[in-house]
Order: C-alpha cells, then sequence, then structure tokens
C-alpha cells in the first residue's frame, strides 16, 4: 500500500506541474485551448487527489471510481464532483463567446512537446508501479492520462491550425468543455447507479463473459459485479494483466471485449473494467 501512495503521490506532483505548464503556456502564447487542456488535467488531478485522501482516511488502497467506499454518502461525493466538473465546462463554454482570440505563436509547439512527453513518462510511470504493486487505482489512473495524451494530440492539431487561423483556438475551447461535461456527467451517472441499483446474481450472464474474456491470453478473469437497474446491467470486470502488456494493447483489448459483449445480447447497458496485475508483487 505504501508503493502505491508513493506513486500516486509522484504522480500527482507530475500532473500539477503539467497544468502549470499548460495554463501558464496557453497564457504566454495565446492558446486558449491549451489552457483549457490544463482545466482538463486538473480535472484528472483532482480525482487522483480523492483517491489518496479517501486511501488514508479509510486506510485501505485507493480507489479511483470511488475513493471513500460505496456508500450513498460516498456516492454523493462524487456527485458533487461530477456537478463541479460540468460547472467547470460550463464556464468554458460561456467564455469561449466572450473572448478576443488571437494566433498562437509558434513557440508554443514546444510547450506542446514537453507537456506530452511529461504525460507519456508519467502514463508509463503509473501503469508499471500500478502492476508491479496490483493498484488498481493506479491502473485506472494510468487509463485516463493515456487518453488525456490522445486529447492533447488531437487538440494539438488545432493549435497549430491557430498559427494562421484564430477561429480554431475557438473550436478547441468548445471541444476541450464538451470533453470535461462528459467527464462530470459520466461520474454522476455512474454513482446513481450505485445509489439506485441492486446487486445482482446472474450467474448465466456472468459465465458468458468469462468465456468472452477466456478467449484472450495476455489477460485473466478475476469476477464480475452486477448492478440490475429496469432490468438491465451494469456491470464491473475484474480482470488481471500480464506484465508484457502495454497500455495501448489493453486498451484495445477493453474495446474488443465491450464489442463481444454488446453484441451478445445480454441486456447489459454499461461496462467498466477494474485492472490488476497478474503479478504477485508487494505494494
Amino acid at each position: 500500500m505504501k508503493k502505491e501512495r508513493f506513486g500516486l503521490v509522484v504522480s500527482i506532483i507530475i500532473n500539477i506541474i503539467i497544468a502549470i505548464i499548460k495554463i501558464s503556456g496557453g497564457l504566454l502564447f495565446n492558446s486558449y485551448i491549451l489552457i483549457t487542456n490544463g482545466y482538463y488535467t486538473l480535472c484528472n488531478l483532482t480525482e487522483d487527489i480523492l483517491a489518496l485522501v479517501g486511501s488514508l482516511f479509510k486506510h485501505r488502497r485507493a480507489n479511483r471510481r470511488q475513493p471513500f467506499g460505496f456508500g450513498s454518502t460516498e456516492c454523493k461525493i462524487q456527485i458533487g464532483l461530477g456537478i463541479l466538473f460540468i460547472g467547470i465546462a460550463i464556464f468554458i463554454l460561456l467564455k469561449a463567446f466572450t473572448l478576443n482570440y488571437y494566433q498562437t505563436n509558434p513557440t508554443v509547439i514546444f510547450i506542446i512537446l514537453t507537456v506530452f512527453l511529461f504525460q507519456v513518462l508519467n502514463t508509463n510511470y503509473k501503469f508499471q508501479v500500478g502492476k508491479s504493486c496490483r493498484s488498481q487505482m493506479l491502473i485506472e489512473s494510468s487509463h485516463s492520462n493515456y487518453f488525456e495524451s490522445i486529447i492533447l494530440l488531437f487538440t494539438s492539431i488545432l493549435i497549430i491550425l491557430n498559427i494562421w487561423i484564430s477561429f480554431f483556438d475557438f473550436l478547441g475551447c468548445i471541444i476541450m468543455a464538451t470533453i470535461i461535461f462528459y467527464k462530470g456527467m459520466k461520474i454522476i451517472y455512474e454513482n446513481v447507479i450505485f445509489i439506485k441499483g441492486e446487486n445482482a446474481n446472474n450467474q448465466r450472464l456472468v459465465n458468458k463473459i468469462k468465456k468472452i474474456i477466456d478467449d484472450y491470453s495476455t489477460i485473466t478473469y478475476s469476477e464480475t459485479f452486477l448492478i440490475n437497474i429496469n432490468k438491465q446491467y451494469y456491470i464491473n470486470i475484474e480482470i488481471g494483466v500480464n506484465d508484457n502488456l502495454s497500455m495501448s494493447e489493453l486498451i484495445k483489448i477493453e474495446n474488443s471485449i465491450k464489442e463481444k459483449i454488446y453484441l451478445a445480447n445480454l441486456n447489459i447497458k454499461t461496462i467498466n473494467f477494474n485492472i490488476l496485475s497478474n503479478n504477485k508483487g508487494d505494494a
């Protein structure tokens, strides 16, 4: 557990540096897209800090999705966080229509490269440490960093185009506001399910899920948690991953499993994964 917490603290420090570079770089080089990217990093950072606080107060391993547990009060705290993210998204959206946009300074490219390097290193660090100490929290957090890197790559195209046409800065702000809004809505949706749903026991469905996952040699099936809402299932699938599996490979496998489960018409509404390492290393 100490190794997990140390890894989380290191990641938080790196994310603070990334957020500062993004926001200050955006201010210096006329890139509101980069500033809103910094807001997105702060949203991810908030989730990591809550997971660390929850781990310290509850004296258990950190959990990014439910840092304080799965009770009604804890879920309401997470819903509050989701509402905060939606508020940030609305603020960005409204502000986007009042700002004066200018062409971005080409020097911003060096900022983008620096930030991208930090994010890739942070993602790999959390993923490797997470596997070595079997930390669901760190592996899940590395997922978020991976997608954040993809978002940065995509919005970087708009930032570069904004060197010549300032309209792309406005477009990028709208896109980032939408992404943060979706993040907030997803958190609220998941926690409302935890509050209103009922634990379900459907062994036939679990066996079908296990059969699908057993087709993959680089992961191992562990457990499936079912929540029933109006005869539809919200599921968390716990799987173990091999040490040689990369983050991009894991994402591809997850998407493939989701596609097969949805195609099987099992009346499943939402699928999430809890990832652990098959490595028996200590925490």
